[in-house]
């Protein structure tokens, strides 16, 4: 889910020093070691990439962007580089690993994008934008997501187009 808003960042002129991603791992058959599609479409792009979240400390960035990252990011790094969260769901209604599945499997009739400030626990900063994307009873999960990833990109392009300083105010959730 984090290729579509890198590839949109790089084409849209930012300058993005450093990409964290899982460490390369096993896939398919025949257990080749192969890269996540993030670090794939990074080194594509001329990005560097780490495994290690720590890293970014050392790389210059005004803010980071987290997209589908999985993981607690520790308060100490929260205090030195602010981050944005592109998240799939319109907070605070899903939380967490699974929210697009969750909104399917509770019937809701919309979701959504927000683009929400990181703080330490998951998913609880405040909203700087959100989009929201009606679910059809026909959409099945791999639709939905593409949409979601297409008008999360956009949203991210857009909101930060003015740099960290041209960020809306957050709303609190």
């Amino acid at each position: 889910m984090a290729v579509r808003p890198l590839r949109a960042l790089a084409a849209a002129g930012h300058d993005i020093a450093l990409c964290v991603t899982r460490p390369d791992r096993r896939r398919g058959r025949g257990g080749a070691v192969t890269p996540s599609p993030v670090k794939a479409a990074a080194l594509e792009l001329g990005i560097a990439v780490s495994h290690s979240m720590n890293d970014v400390l050392g790389s210059g960035v005004e803010l980071a962007v987290v997209v589908a990252y999985g993981r607690i990011i520790p308060a100490a790094l929260l205090e030195q580089v602010p981050m944005v969260n592109l998240h799939f769901s319109l907070l605070p209604r899903w939380r967490g690993a699974a929210p697009v599945e969750w909104a399917i499997l509770a019937g809701d009739d919309e979701t959504g994008v927000c683009l929400m400030k990181v703080e330490e626990g998951l998913d609880m900063g405040p909203v700087y934008a959100r989009r929201v994307v009606p679910i059809s009873r026909d959409i099945d999960l791999a639709s939905l997501r593409d949409r979601l990833v297409r008008d999360g990109s956009t949203l991210l392009v857009e909101s930060l187009a003015g740099g960290v300083a041209g960020l809306p105010a957050p709303v609190p959730q």
